[in-house]
């Protein structure tokens, strides 16, 4: 059974904002027996494309080649504002952070905001134990 490690929402940045997105689609990292990687129209719910990487550690390349895919100027090099932004959201123990092609490209594409948020406290339980695991702490 596949489920969600990443997260990658994109969209056009609030002209007077410097945090803020109005996303248009957003990447799914689905992975379990294989990776799928599957991008949204967050509007219209329908699917846009759809990829499965050969091994984990092409995960990112693939990710990046879809945002060319789906915005062809997004990666761009600009000296005027940015026109994109983009969040990740990368779940612990996701493949999308074996493979750092994806946030590298994005560190240094100058037509984007950037924004990726790493996980600072996570509370699970699986299947295989009925304790609680927990890790980091909460912070407002």
């Amino acid at each position: 059974m596949s489920s969600i490690t990443a997260l990658v929402y994109v969209g056009r940045p609030h002209p007077y904002e410097d945090h803020s997105l109005s996303p248009e689609f957003v990447i799914e990292l689905w992975e379990g027996d294989t990776a799928t990687i599957v991008a949204r129209d967050i509007r219209k719910g329908s699917v846009m494309g759809r990829s499965r990487p050969d091994k984990p550690s092409l995960i990112g390349r693939e990710i990046t080649n879809m945002l060319k895919a789906l915005a062809p100027n997004i990666l761009a090099h600009s000296d005027e504002d940015p026109s994109w932004s983009i969040l990740v959201v990368p779940m612990p123990g996701s493949s999308l952070l074996e493979d750092s092609t994806l946030l590298e490209t994005l560190r240094v594409a100058s037509g984007v905001n950037l924004h990726v948020f790493g996980c600072t406290y996570s509370r699970t339980r699986s299947g295989w134990s009925p304790d609680w695991n927990e890790t980091g702490t909460l912070v407002a």
